[in-house]
């Protein structure tokens, strides 16, 4: 009994990660004044994003993952090291 409630609780943990995923892959900005920043440090995301609302293509999570976390990567280092003299986030 415990497996099963182990197994359907970890389902729904994916389940749940994969959706909170998507929709803040979705969101919107007001400004239009990201798409510069987003095209010249050469962000993925939301190349991950229109993949994500074809429907018909498979996806690639491996891939996505990838993309994003390097992402990730360039922007905390952007946070650290522009304007920043001490080096770190604040």
């Amino acid at each position: 009994m415990a497996g099963v409630i182990l197994i359907i609780s970890a389902a729904l943990f994916i389940f749940y990660l994969q959706t909170t995923c998507q929709r803040i892959l979705r969101r919107e900005f007001d400004r239009e004044f990201f798409l510069p920043v987003v095209n010249a440090n050469r962000l993925e995301f939301p190349f991950v994003r229109k993949a994500l609302e074809d429907f018909d293509v498979p996806v690639d999570y491996g891939r996505f993952g990838m993309q994003l976390c390097c992402d990730s990567l360039a922007l905390t280092y952007l946070l650290k090291n522009v304007c920043n003299a001490r080096r770190r986030l604040e």
